[in-house]
């Protein structure tokens, strides 16, 4: 690559090679699009997000209107159905994340390659030495666990997106406006790819402030640029919010900000410098090389000091915020991948600053060396992780990739199909696209329900229904913050009802209920067929609230399960639970309301109001609650599992 694109003076590359290379890559473009229907290891549902809209699905809608997204902002979706205008297929999301790592790793090949000078095996040398550079940087960013770096997730894509854009600043500062304008597109493209990236616009913002502080950029520059860089996301987040009628806000600002933080922050710490401790530590001694290598009195190339204090600023501010996206539910090492590849871009720049003097650069190249010799250790590899809890990948980092399953996917051409690992299967209309696994998590943790989906179950729409996966690995074991609990065992239940286990040639479709993917495969108890016949189970839609009780507005909360409305009142039906839930979030008592329970079998209940609360136990027949006058506050009523309980509010 570095003999195709480079000239013999190493200087410009002409358009008709950069033409010439791209044409020649055609053949194997086209090869990897031939491929059918592609399966990359990730259920997160980001291709079908993308085909929802080819296929005319909104944006962003009422998830009990039709198809919902996962709660990202809509770059990278709209990018690939883009991108399906071209060839409906899957692999396109995969096709991004991946030129976003070519992007980043030749972002750290050109700040590795400092000054060229000296004879032509010597620039020659160089540039093969840069190339590995930037690769390194690549490697570095994958010490973080879960990188996705080949997956079809917006991280990547991100995290290219803002790093380029700080990587501009300096140049935008000297009065390029070629840089200006880059840099205010792509730090504005990398926060509407995923939220994550504000670290990176608040860096620019405030590097921009001091460089005007210190002289080296006019606060005219600085305010203007400042000013456009807020009113260009206000005008998008306006245009967004006015196209989907308030829902964008709702499901890229509102809908995460609900979610419960369950990791502490001593362990979301922790999971940084497992994470970034190793690049940071290689980047600082290469840093510290390249301040020797500094003769005195000489300056650096222009331009690379300035992007390394661009990156280091950037670290500093995203670290706490990284920390606190990580506490969130749902959250995995992946928070971390933006300071990974600062840390390995920092290490580029300070390679290319070393190079200059010889003791410099054999310590770089020695501290580099020695990382790479001990990472093909597996004795030093299982210590890092065992002992000093420091993840250390393997160099070469490979893309997974399969197939739908065949069978599966020639039933799903003329049968109605529900699976939770592969959303859409099948589908050519937006009204057959419904949300898979990961999509309705997101949603749960966010307090929302996927009442199109569960209408469907409860109408017994699908030819063929998969049960979710609910088990150790994945499923409610998560927890569901202070919204409705064991939500995938109650769709189980109701698949159980409404549907059967498969019989005749159906059941070669058995073996589609496992998916590889390689962190957690995925493994449905099994796919189901609709019942023949009338609806076994019609009782079942009176159990997904809200509920309307008595001047109460409830809800299922935690323990979960069937709390069904009968006749003005809520009965427990059935929960996995010792104990579940419904409460009014926003109840005030006038003092003339009661909660009256009545006991079908023994048990007892809790009723609480703001700080008062009070438990009675029954054996049978009715237990009346006054409630006290004047309190306001969350209504939570809470029932043992198996007393049947039925709840109503009435007047003292």
């Amino acid at each position: 690559m570095t003999t195709a694109l480079l000239s013999r003076r190493v200087g410009p590359v002409p358009l008709q090679r950069l033409l010439r290379v791209g044409l020649a890559g055609l053949p194997v473009i086209a090869n990897i699009v031939a491929q059918g229907h592609p399966f990359f290891g990730d259920i997160s549902g980001t291709a079908t997000d993308a085909r929802a809209i080819t296929l005319g699905s909104p944006l962003y809608q009422d998830p009990a209107a039709g198809y919902t997204p996962l709660v990202y902002p809509p770059v990278m979706t709209l990018l690939s159905a883009g991108l399906d205008e071209l060839k409906a297929w899957d692999g396109w999301t995969v096709t991004l994340s991946i030129a976003a790592d070519v992007t980043l790793i030749t972002v750290g090949t050109r700040l590795a390659l400092g000054s060229l000078r000296g004879t032509a095996v010597e620039r020659t040398a160089a540039v093969a030495g840069a190339v590995g550079i930037g690769a390194m940087a690549f490697w570095l960013m994958a010490f973080v666990p879960f990188n996705f770096a080949y997956s079809p997730r917006p991280d990547q894509l991100a995290w290219a997106f803002a790093l380029v854009g700080l990587v501009l600043l300096p140049g935008a500062a000297g009065g390029s406006r070629r840089a200006q304008i880059g840099a205010l597109l792509l730090l504005s493209a990398a926060i509407w790819t995923k939220q994550t990236t504000s670290a990176a616009l608040l860096a620019a913002v405030v590097w921009m402030s001091l460089a005007a502080i210190r002289g080296r950029v006019r606060a005219r520059t600085v305010v203007l640029w400042t000013l456009a860089l807020v009113g260009l996301n206000a005008l998008v987040f306006g245009a967004l919010e006015l196209a989907t009628g308030g829902w964008a806000g709702r499901f890229i600002v509102e809908f995460p900000d609900r979610r419960a933080h369950v990791v502490s922050t001593w362990r979301s710490i922790g999971d940084l410098a497992e994470s970034v401790a190793v690049p940071a530590a290689l980047a600082a001694f290469t840093w510290w090389a390249a301040f020797a290598a500094r003769r005195r009195g000489a300056r650096w190339p222009k331009g690379t000091p300035a992007v390394a204090t661009v990156l280091l600023l950037f670290i500093v501010i995203d670290v706490p915020a990284a920390v606190w996206f990580r506490e969130a539910q749902g959250a995995v090492h992946n928070m971390f991948v933006g300071i990974g590849w600062a840390a390995g871009l920092l290490l580029a720049a300070g390679w290319g600053l070393a190079r200059e003097r010889l003791v410099p650069l054999l310590a770089a190249a020695g501290a580099i060396a020695a990382l790479f010799v001990a990472s093909e250790s597996g004795r030093v590899v299982n210590f890092a992780s065992d002992t000093i809890s420091t993840h250390i990948p393997p160099k070469s980092i490979r893309a997974w990739a399969g197939y739908e399953p065949v069978a599966l996917r020639r039933y799903a051409a003329h049968h109605l199909v529900y699976h939770p690992a592969y959303p859409g299967i099948g589908a050519s209309r937006a009204s057959d696209l419904y949300p898979g696994s990961d999509n309705i998590e997101a949603l749960l943790w966010s307090g929302v329900q996927p009442r199109r989906l569960v209408d469907a179950f409860l109408r017994r729409r699908f030819d063929l229904v998969y049960l979710f996966e609910n088990d150790t690995i994945r499923g409610d074991r998560d927890g569901y913050g202070r919204w409705e609990a064991n939500y995938l065992w109650k769709l189980n239940k109701v698949i159980k009802a409404k549907y059967r286990p498969v019989t005749g040639p159906r059941r070669a479709l058995i073996r589609a209920r496992i998916v590889f993917v390689p962190l957690a495969p995925f493994y449905s108890p099994g796919p189901y067929e609709r019942r023949p016949g009338a609806d076994p189970a019609p009782w079942m839609s009176r159990c997904f609230g809200p509920f309307r009780v008595g001047g109460g507005d409830f809800r299922i909360a935690a323990g979960g399960g069937f709390w069904c409305h009968t006749g003005g009142a809520l009965r427990l039906v059935a929960t996995p639970a010792r104990l579940s839930e419904i409460r009014d979030d926003d109840f005030r008592a006038s003092g003339r309301e009661a909660v009256a329970v009545r006991f079908a079998r023994p048990g007892l209940v809790r009723v609480s109001l703001g700080s008062w609360h009070v438990t009675r136990s029954g054996r049978g027949g009715r237990v009346v609650i006054p409630l006290p006058a004047g309190r306001k506050g969350a209504l939570s009523i809470v029932a043992s599992q198996g007393s049947r309980a039925e709840v109503r509010l009435v007047r003292a």
